[in-house]
């Protein structure tokens, strides 16, 4: 689904930005 690609995108830009 397209909410779960958003969601897991915004979970790895998190990542990025954490680390």
């Amino acid at each position: 689904i397209v909410l779960e690609s958003v969601n897991l995108n915004l979970f790895i830009n998190w990542l990025k930005l954490n680390f």
